[in-house]
């Protein structure tokens, strides 16, 4: 998976990548990415820090405070799958918001 955020990160397809970084290239990059992550995964981390900021400046007293971690998704750690009436039951909320009508009868 490595390669794929370093083609990335690079501006070429994993093949590239794989034909033109050497062996000893690829873990120097490897360590370098343990010291200092890049792409998805820091965006992430920065923009949890900044709601967790904000979060604790607007909480109430004596509530518990978050941490950046509270607002960092999870990709791929879904706890539960959305179940068709899960999707619906959204679908329907967002409709309730709407004044015009998103379903129409006959």
């Amino acid at each position: 998976m490595f390669w794929h955020k370093l083609a990335l990160a690079l501006g070429m397809s994993v093949a590239d990548a794989q034909s033109k970084i050497s062996r000893a290239e690829f873990l120097h990059w490897q360590a370098y990415y343990a010291k200092d992550p890049f792409g998805n995964e820091r965006i992430d981390w920065l923009f949890g820090q900044l709601c967790c900021i904000l979060a604790n400046i607007n909480r109430k007293k004596n509530s518990k405070s978050f941490k950046p971690k509270d607002f960092i998704p999870e990709w791929g750690k879904s706890s539960k799958r959305q179940t068709g009436r899960d999707m619906f039951m959204v679908l329907k909320a967002f409709a309730a918001t709407r004044k015009d009508t998103i379903w129409k009868k006959g």
